[in-house]
């Protein structure tokens, strides 16, 4: 069942306790782009049986891309109420990119995806569904990841989570156009 936002002051109350909360875990890493680099420095067999639960393998096919598509627009029709160029606004993607990804011209990169999921808000596991179509993942055991699960959670938008990324020092939300 969804939550309703009551607005800025339940996101504003929000980050406080979240920081002190980020500052207590351990990860792995603070970006899965980091990931890679730090599996390669364990020894053989370290992450792979944790990585394997967690993060979908392979980087999506054909077959991926038809189900990412249609799954997407589903979702669209069943979560977003408002425009499409609302949701793009939104989802700070340039409508351009949206109709191509829409349309199956474009693969979508990791971060549309997410951008996407946090501006119609979705569940963390629709999110999670609507990345493994295309062989991507999150990850509580990755920073960055962690952060996007808790901001899909309360619902908080692709620009807030921004912010959310600068007060933590990681790397923003980047979504091609």
């Amino acid at each position: 069942m969804k939550k309703e936002n009551s607005g800025y002051e339940a996101e504003a109350a929000w980050p406080g306790g979240f920081f002190a909360e980020l500052s207590q875990r351990a990860f792995w890493a603070d970006d899965e782009r980091d990931l890679a680099d730090a599996c390669q420095a364990e020894p053989e067999g370290v992450w792979e049986e944790n990585i394997a639960t967690e993060m979908p393998d392979g980087s999506g096919d054909s077959e991926g891309d038809e189900c990412f598509v249609s799954t997407l627009i589903g979702l669209i029709q069943q979560e977003w109420k408002g425009t499409k160029r609302a949701l793009c606004s939104r989802a700070l993607l340039s409508e351009s990119v949206f109709y191509k990804i829409q349309s199956g011209r474009r693969s979508p990169e990791r971060d549309a995806v997410i951008a996407l999921a946090l501006a119609m808000g979705l569940e963390p596991e629709q999110a999670r569904s609507l990345l493994s179509y295309l062989g991507y993942g999150l990850s509580e055991y990755i920073k960055r990841d962690y952060v996007i699960l808790r901001c899909l959670e309360q619902q908080i938008d692709p620009a807030r989570v921004n912010v959310v990324f600068a007060e933590c020092g990681l790397r923003q939300l980047t979504v091609s156009g």
